[in-house]
Parts: structure tokens; C-alpha cells; sequence
């Protein structure tokens, strides 16, 4: 199991959730492996309805 700690501001989180940004283009700081980060934002993005 792998431990990433992601800071990332509200509204660009909320409109990551609501596919208006990609998750290559989400400011994060990010603690931990990249790669990890990477798929929790791609994971997050994947909660988009539309």
C-alpha cells in the first residue's frame, strides 16, 4: 500500500470532480510517490457525471 498526501485548493478540486480540468493540469502539492498521486486525481476525475 502505497501513503501520497495531496493538498490541492477547493474549486480546483471541485472542478476536477466536475471534468472541467484535467488531472495532469491540478496544482497539488503532493507528499509521497507522484505516480500515486496520479491516480488518485485520475480517480477523482473519474467521479464526473458528464
Amino acid at each position: 500500500m502505497r501513503e501520497v498526501v495531496l493538498v490541492v485548493e477547493a474549486v480546483e478540486f471541485c472542478r476536477l470532480v466536475a471534468d472541467r480540468v484535467d488531472p495532469d493540469d491540478v496544482a497539488a502539492e503532493v507528499e509521497g510517490p507522484v505516480e500515486a498521486a496520479a491516480v488518485v486525481l485520475a480517480g477523482a476525475a473519474a467521479l464526473a457525471l458528464d
